[in-house]
């Protein structure tokens, strides 16, 4: 799955395209996530924008371990 965000903070505008997935399709598969294409509003250069992606996708790894916590059936009965 594919999704489109907004970016808007006090220093970036942008957008950028979040991909979900999982590899493989059985219960051991994890969860992926990667950022594709990052636009900014203002130039920058590639090492910021790097970093950039790895703050978004540090903020989604936070959110996907919560609600793995929150969801897993094999926290269920425990």
């Amino acid at each position: 799955m594919t999704s489109r965000y907004e970016l808007n903070d006090d220093e970036h505008q942008g957008s950028c395209l979040v991909r979900i997935y999982f590899p493989e399709f059985d219960d051991e598969s994890e969860l992926l996530m990667e950022v594709e294409n990052l636009n900014i509003q203002k130039k920058l250069p590639a090492e910021l924008k790097s970093d950039i992606k790895l703050q978004i996708l540090k903020f989604l790894e936070i959110k996907k371990l919560d609600l793995y916590a929150k969801h897993s059936t094999k926290n269920v009965g425990a």
